[in-house]
């Protein structure tokens, strides 16, 4: 009964420590997408300060959409809103 017991004992701990190694893994994954998301939040905060061709009131519904929604905001600023005013 013993040899059993720490046969169970081992493979109880290989199971905690690779699930322990998925939840590092996974953690690291997220941290790493959160970095990337505040980077280009804050570029395109930078980016729609520094425009030239929009407005005051305008600079500020952009601004306030990257802050909002800031993926769905950023990714619409660099690919519409920057773009936008250069086109007409």
């Amino acid at each position: 009964m013993d040899k059993y017991s720490a046969v169970l004992a081992a493979a109880a701990a290989d199971d905690n420590t690779s699930q322990q190694i998925a939840t590092i893994a996974l953690f690291g994954a997220l941290a790493v997408a959160a970095l990337a998301l505040l980077a280009l939040v804050i570029a395109a905060l930078v980016s729609v300060a520094r425009s030239t061709s929009y407005s005051g009131i305008e600079k500020i519904c952009w601004a306030g959409l990257v802050i909002i929604f800031p993926l769905v905001g950023s990714l619409g600023w660099f690919g519409v809103g920057r773009r936008m005013r250069e086109v007409r």
